[in-house]
């Protein structure tokens, strides 16, 4: 009888709740894509605002924060990786957003040394090339996590953009030719061999290769990494 009740009241509660919304675009913002940072540049590679690999809402402050990319050129311009801290108003009711603007501009150092979009010079050292692509803050610190895709790897830094430590990659993710490190290898030093489409499908009918196996294509790509700096 009592589990009889007991469900018949978790039913009655369920019942209560109101339905889950579906989620529904609002609005969106057009920003001027020659808009300039906080740095003080005022120059494509040393001023112009980049935009975001990762958006961070810090609750508890009530911040906003965009991570920058690697900058322009891919990893061949050089470009002081940084974070970007905006404002943004949110209506209450709607949820639409509007009035986006700059707050702050953090570039990544280790000491003086800025972290920086160019790709590593030496195959098997990163240095301080840095390719930004995912952000946290920690909630106890208030301490940035940047996640790497030159690696990968996770670093963490200070607000103020101050590196603190790297986090220990596994070593059967570092990427290597033969058994030393290179963290700028796209493909083995063989030449590469173009995997054949299935049967019956030409070579550019993407719809062809949705249903072969990843394990049966020779991909010899990889990029991940050990910490890039000493503590």
């Amino acid at each position: 009888m009592r589990t009889t009740f007991t469900a018949a009241i978790f039913s009655l509660v369920i019942s209560a709740l109101p339905a889950q919304a579906a989620p529904q675009f609002v609005n969106g913002l057009t920003l001027d894509g020659a808009l300039l940072d906080k740095s003080g540049g005022t120059e494509v590679n040393n001023g112009r605002l980049g935009y975001f690999s990762d958006l961070y809402y810090d609750r508890a402050l009530n911040q906003w924060w965009g991570l920058s990319d690697r900058g322009p050129g891919g990893g061949t311009i050089s470009y002081n990786t940084r974070v970007q801290r905006f404002s943004l108003d949110v209506n209450p009711v709607t949820g639409a957003i509007s009035n986006f603007a700059v707050q702050q501009t953090v570039l990544f150092r280790n000491g003086t040394q800025t972290f920086n979009g160019l790709a590593p010079s030496v195959a098997s050292t990163l240095g301080p090339s840095f390719d930004p692509e995912g952000l946290v803050i920690l909630p106890k610190s208030g301490n940035l996590l940047v996640s790497d895709e030159y690696g990968p790897s996770v670093y963490e830094f200070t607000r103020a953009g101050q590196f603190l430590r790297a986090f220990q990659v596994p070593d059967n993710l570092v990427p290597k030719v033969g058994s030393s490190p290179n963290y700028t290898a796209f493909q083995s030093p063989a030449t590469p061999v173009a995997p054949s489409p299935p049967a019956g499908k030409a070579t550019g009918d993407w719809k062809a290769w949705r249903s072969v196996p990843m394990a049966a294509l020779p991909l010899r790509c990889c990029r991940t990494a050990l910490s890039p700096m000493a503590t």
